[in-house]
């Protein structure tokens, strides 16, 4: 039998509540905005399958594991579109196990994109069912 803590899956499901945090409990904050969480993912986990990708041989993992979020971390400053939670991602594809590599650039697709979507749409629906609240701040 499989228990949540042998499945790495697990590990991006857990990240994705750092996610709903910030989407539906701080609305406001600039890294909860759409195109901050949408772009943030897409980068992070981008990252993540590149860069492990053209790892070289002789790279330790532990060396990978910091480098390709801080990398990624570095992307999204430099792009302006900073999700914190997104590093996740990245971190999660280049130390998972071989089902999660498997995946490839599908790992970006599904889970990634399609939970990130999912979870944009329904902050937008949620949000604005209250007059108080107001989301997006922008996009």
């Amino acid at each position: 039998s499989v228990s949540h803590r042998d499945d790495k899956l697990y590990a991006l499901v857990t990240s994705f509540a750092a996610v709903s945090l910030i989407l539906f409990s701080t609305p406001t904050s600039p890294y909860g905005q759409p195109r901050n969480v949408i772009c943030g993912h897409l980068i992070s986990a981008t990252t993540g399958v590149v860069l492990d990708y053209m790892k070289p041989e002789m790279m330790p993992q532990w060396v990978m594991n910091a480098f390709a979020p801080a990398f990624a971390i570095f992307l999204m400053t430099y792009t302006g579109l900073m999700h914190p939670p997104a590093a996740a991602c990245c971190t999660i594809y280049v130390s998972g196990d071989a089902r999660i590599k498997n995946l490839g650039f599908l790992y970006v697709l599904f889970p990634v994109m399609s939970n990130t979507l999912m979870m944009t749409g329904l902050a937008l629906v949620i949000n604005n069912l209250s007059e108080a609240r107001k989301y997006p701040l922008f996009w």
